[in-house]
């Protein structure tokens, strides 16, 4: 039976990116708590040339996708190791104006009546949102952080891939958190939309 609605965030992890310039690597996951919703935009042009009297030909093209991420709060130690900031000789933190940050995988589970799913963003790039703190009245009302990550995926083959989505029952599935294995560019080479016999974009 196919899937009907989905539902739930749970389980968002990182892994740094490695480019020695021969490879493309990621490292362990590492675990984000505290997720409570993800937003995803995707940035893409459409290009139609009309010839009598109607569409003659329609061409798509993604650039980027964007996903907000909110969470609770941001650890210590993504701040560090993804956002930018540096650790000082007495412990605090410090926020700097560093304009290169690491790049990275996002992957994060939600649920449907049928099957979970995990999916999983390459080569993303992270920045904090605003930040706006009020005073405590009678009910305490929590104040969150959302990072805005940035994917501009992996080229493999003969294509741009952004995302990766797994679900229960697929190969990869119980490992999905535990490594970042890119797929095999001859999982893709020679696709087309008249023969997509994979789906990982």
């Amino acid at each position: 039976m196919a899937e009907k609605v989905k539902f739930g965030l749970s389980n968002v992890y990182v892994a740094l990116r490695k480019d020695t310039g021969d490879a493309i690597t990621y490292e362990k996951p590492v675990a984000v708590p505290g997720a409570i919703n993800a937003s995803i935009t995707r940035n893409s042009d459409q290009n139609i040339l009309y010839a009598d009297n109607k569409a003659y030909f329609v061409a798509n093209k993604k650039s980027s996708q964007e996903i907000e991420l909110e969470v609770a709060d941001i650890a210590r130690d993504i701040l560090i190791g993804y956002l930018g900031y540096i650790k000082s000789s007495n412990g605090s933190l410090l926020e700097t104006d560093a304009t290169v940050t690491p790049h990275f995988a996002l992957m994060f589970q939600i649920e449907t009546d049928e099957k979970s799913r995990k999916i999983r963003y390459y080569n993303c790039t992270a920045v904090e949102a605003d930040e706006e703190y009020s005073t405590s009245e009678e009910t305490i009302d929590p104040t969150t952080s959302t990072m805005n990550v940035t994917s501009t995926g992996e080229t493999i083959g003969d294509y741009n891939v952004f995302r990766e989505i797994a679900q229960t029952g697929d190969k990869n599935y119980d490992d999905f958190f535990t490594t970042v294995a890119l797929p095999a560019a001859a999982e893709l080479n020679g696709l087309s939309m008249d023969n997509p016999t994979k789906a990982v974009i």
